[in-house]
């Protein structure tokens, strides 16, 4: 299996990267290395796969696998709709520090409150774009042509860690892609104005219970020092 899957990664990333011709003059990335997120957008990122026969894409890996992540954000709330190779479909909804996780359980939705530093899988991440939190000026090994356009590329491979790789556009500092492991996503950004993300009425009661839970713990936890 893991023969497959490192076959299938290279012909995906071949299939979107080229050298870049010499007569392109393009100066060296400047900090950041990756424009930051908006406050007001939406964007995704879905994993390549290479197309088979009839078109049909092939995806390897288990029934937990990610195989897209769509984000909105519009003020202080953050909403991320991740989709499983299985077809599922679950809500993180990052609010002040909390996350909320909103999914269907056999037809019964539940919402529970995440740990603020909880990443399922690497693949979801409180601030900043996924899969380019690791770049430093250090991984940074040139420019190539991902899909027409000019890219910074950036790998980061340490023996007995994830081999990571990351490609930012040139004129925007946008993310297009990037590698975690044996998987490529790739980055796409709709020019539409999002809708101003509502906290559904249901998570807000979650969200008031966990608020009221936690002063109670932080209460009781002052208590005790000073009765110490």
């Amino acid at each position: 299996m893991k023969t497959t899957l490192f076959v299938l990664l290279l012909v995906t990333v071949n299939a979107f990267t080229k050298p870049m011709p010499e007569s392109v003059v393009v100066p060296l990335p400047k900090a950041p290395l990756v424009a930051l997120t908006p406050d007001n957008a939406t964007w995704s990122f879905k994993l390549q796969t290479p197309a088979l026969k009839k078109g049909k894409p092939r995806i390897v890996g288990s029934s937990n696998m990610i195989i897209k992540v769509r984000t909105t954000q519009t003020g202080r709330l953050k909403l991320e709709e991740v989709t499983f190779s299985d077809k599922h479909t679950t809500q993180y909804w990052y609010v002040e520090g909390t996350i909320l996780m909103n999914q269907a359980d056999d037809g019964q939705l539940i919402a529970t409150m995440v740990e603020p530093d909880w990443n399922r899988f690497n693949l979801t991440v409180p601030t900043g774009f996924t899969g380019f939190q690791w770049l430093k000026k250090e991984n940074y090994i040139g420019v190539v042509d991902f899909d027409g356009r000019p890219s910074y590329h950036y790998l980061f491979d340490k023996e007995g860690g994830v081999k990571r790789e990351a490609w930012v556009e040139v004129s925007t500092n946008r993310p297009l892609a990037f590698r975690e492991g044996n998987s490529v996503y790739a980055y796409a950004f709709p020019d539409a104005t999002p809708k101003t993300l509502v906290l559904p009425e249901r998570l807000q009661t979650a969200l008031q219970k966990i608020r009221r839970e936690v002063g109670y713990r932080d209460q009781l936890s002052k208590d005790i020092k000073l009765n110490r």
